[in-house]
């Protein structure tokens, strides 16, 4: 089991505009990419390993236009899910979950990209 990770994915986050009041079909699509994305930054930190516990979890969204906090917020949505199905963290909610997000703006010559630090919570 891990201890601390982080994981870099090289998209930021995306707005919860994209799929809200639209068919099912369009935040399945989301989900199932940023669930790829987050497979292959959870391959390339090595944490195979699911915590048993409580997880602290900080998102970080860097990007060259910030979101409002509603979008912002409701776009973590397909992260944490993805987090999930991948056993990164046990479940999304208040017991099992702590998290902290972001979201800072970037100049020209960087890429936008989301960093998520995981630590478990001893107790």
């Amino acid at each position: 089991m891990y201890k601390s990770v982080l994981l870099s994915v090289p998209e930021a986050s995306p707005s919860a505009n994209l799929w809200t009041y639209r068919p099912w079909g369009v935040y399945y699509s989301i989900h199932k990419h940023w669930a790829m994305l987050i497979l292959l930054a959870k391959a390339e930190a090595k944490a195979w390993r699911q915590p048993n516990g409580k997880v602290r979890a900080h998102i970080v969204r860097e990007s060259k236009r910030l979101l409002d906090d509603d979008n912002f917020r409701g776009g973590l949505k397909p992260i944490l899910d993805s987090l999930r199905d991948h056993r990164l963290i046990v479940d999304d909610d208040a017991e099992h979950l702590s998290l902290t997000a972001e979201q800072r703006r970037i100049g020209k010559g960087h890429f936008p990209h989301t960093l998520i630090e995981l630590e478990e919570v001893d107790g």
